[in-house]
């Protein structure tokens, strides 16, 4: 909920930056906890 207000208050390219950081962050968070599942 609160991330949407947070997005709402940035245009258009900053929600583009959040959008692929957030993208990057969910990846490694899903890598690392894969890795450490595995090994």
């Amino acid at each position: 909920m609160g991330i949407k207000l947070y997005m709402q208050i940035f245009n258009v390219k900053e929600r583009k930056i959040f959008d692929l950081f957030f993208v990057f962050f969910k990846y490694r968070i899903t890598y690392n906890f894969s890795f450490y599942y595995i090994g």
